[in-house]
């Protein structure tokens, strides 16, 4: 990557977004109460994907549905909507509170200080994979943006297997194992 071509600016921004895109495989977790108006919640602004979702009135696991047409079939059943809004079936009080356990984005890096929640020996590769793979996009060098993106999807894999989640007993819901 050409040094004049990129400002400080931008290649921060770039190895945010390198650091967004990994953060699947980085198996954050943590638990949010949700309040419930008319059936439907707010998402937390670090969510990406919901592993349970519990409503304390009852003490029961909501199930999660993946098509609203679906909700007819089953008791105490959620739906992500648009990717903010979690909407839950007729059988939930209204105007009541849920705890979701979810899958989290970390804290977007914002000074050269901060540290990246992944193995030390991936930092390197948010900016020479994939920024580097950006920078040959936006050169329109394909064939170089494809096989960087690939060497991408493998370092991703591999943070994912070191990262694997494990079920811990005291907290019952899933955290990051160590590294």
């Amino acid at each position: 990557t050409n040094p004049n071509e990129i400002t400080d600016e931008e290649m921060g921004a770039l190895i945010n977004d390198a650091y967004m895109d990994i953060a699947p495989e980085l198996n954050l977790f943590t638990k949010s109460n949700i309040a419930l108006t008319s059936k439907a919640g707010t998402l937390p602004s670090d969510f990406i994907e919901p592993l349970r979702l519990e409503w304390k009135a009852n003490g029961k696991e909501i199930r999660q549905i993946h098509n609203i047409n679906d909700a007819g079939g089953y008791i105490e059943s959620y739906f992500i909507g648009d990717d903010i809004t979690i909407y839950t079936d007729a059988s939930i009080a209204d105007n009541t509170q849920v705890t979701l356990y979810y899958k989290k984005y970390p804290t977007a890096l914002s000074s050269d200080n901060d540290v990246p929640l992944l193995p030390l020996r991936f930092h390197p590769a948010l900016a020479e994979v994939f920024v580097k793979a950006k920078y040959a996009l936006r050169k329109n060098m394909l064939g170089q943006y494809n096989g960087l993106m690939l060497i991408w999807d493998d370092i991703k894999r591999e943070v994912n297997r070191e990262t694997s989640i494990r079920r811990n007993a005291n907290a019952n819901y899933r955290v990051r194992s160590g590294w």
